[in-house]
């Protein structure tokens, strides 16, 4: 299921509600198993927009994961849960998340994708001004990443300043700049048509949808 999560949610979804009914039916509800099950399960159906459901599997995640004994599950945990939050407009409470996920991301592979999610926190907060200062604090390297343009692109739109943000997306469009989630695209495209609809090119717009 976790392998799938970034490429097929749909099948993320089926296979992590085949381990969780496995689970119950083994009485392992308890074990880190179904901790990693309720996890993945909760982070795909946030994906699909299921956000009530999507809650219920990651509180049942956090049950399961203290940060002290086990960092890296509940870094993952972590970064569910702001996900799920910024979904819910809850931005806030998504900042938050990714700041506790943020303290125990290390040299993990999450680190560099989170940043891009704290940028969006901060975003949704309209705290332009810190979103600002936390893209300067990148690199290069980091800031040509798909899911950091996409970060970006959303920045330039809070600032009104669309024509940057069509700008920021078109590598990602075009397909030329890697990193993150192949779903992320979907966000990518609908970023990309506000932008084309605020530049007053409804045709354009059009097509990225």
């Amino acid at each position: 299921a976790q392998m799938e999560l970034s490429l097929r949610l749909p099948r993320a979804v089926e296979l992590g509600r085949k381990a969780m009914n496995l689970a119950e039916q083994n009485g392992w509800t308890a074990d880190l198993f179904a901790g990693f099950a309720a996890c993945t399960l909760g982070c795909a159906l946030t994906w699909r927009g299921q956000l009530d459901e999507a809650d219920m599997f990651l509180q049942r995640a956090e049950r399961t994961f203290v940060a002290e004994a086990d960092p890296a599950a509940a870094l993952g945990v972590y970064y569910g849960r702001g996900q799920l939050e910024l979904g819910r407009g809850r931005a806030d409470e998504a900042l938050a998340a990714f700041r506790a996920a943020e303290q125990l991301a290390g040299p993990n592979p999450l680190g560099t994708p989170l940043r891009a999610w704290l940028l969006l926190a901060l975003v949704g907060l309209g705290d332009t001004d810190r979103a600002e200062q936390a893209l300067a604090q990148l690199s290069e390297r980091d800031r040509d990443r798909r899911e950091m343009r996409i970060a970006e692109a959303a920045l330039r739109l809070a600032q009104h300043d669309p024509a940057a943000a069509a700008a920021t997306l078109a590598p990602v469009v075009a397909g030329s700049v890697t990193g993150g989630w192949r779903s992320l695209l979907a966000e990518a495209f609908l970023l990309g048509a506000i932008a084309r609809e605020a530049l007053g090119d409804p045709g354009a717009a059009d097509q990225a949808f």
